[in-house]
């Protein structure tokens, strides 16, 4: 089997691939998907997050699970189109995130506490200090 790589799409993290050739039943043009291999979220990024719960929790008086859900609710809904056209909403679970993706949601958790009137910059300050030890 031989392939050429007709198109990369850097910002859809695609690549395009013309099969020229038979590959276990695949045909030319026979569509497939590759995907890059991610690592999950790291133990650390999951204690730093349960840590944040914790902070913004007690800023707003909610146990740190209220404020899990809350987060998971503004961050990780998604809307599944069923076979009859229906949407049916969901959220995504924050175990699923690979570790980049983690990262850019714990930022969209900061934003949403700092609109909640939460200054979490305290918090921050004090993991700075934690990492460099």
């Amino acid at each position: 089997m031989k392939a050429k790589i007709l198109k990369i799409d850097y910002l859809e993290n695609t690549i395009e691939l013309g099969i020229l050739g038979a590959l276990n039943g695949l045909k030319q043009n026979d569509l497939f998907e590759l995907k890059k291999v991610r690592r999950k979220r790291t133990l650390d990024q999951n204690s730093l997050y349960w840590l944040f719960c914790d902070f913004v929790g007690m800023a707003l008086e909610m146990t740190k699970e209220e404020v899990h859900e809350g987060f998971k609710e503004k961050h990780l809904q998604k809307t599944k189109i069923l076979p009859d056209g229906r949407e049916w909403k969901t959220k995504e679970s924050s175990n699923e995130l690979d570790s980049h993706e983690f990262g850019l949601y714990l930022d969209k958790c900061n934003l949403t506490a700092l609109e909640f009137g939460v200054d979490t910059s305290g918090f921050w300050e004090e993991y700075d200090r934690f990492r460099k030890n």
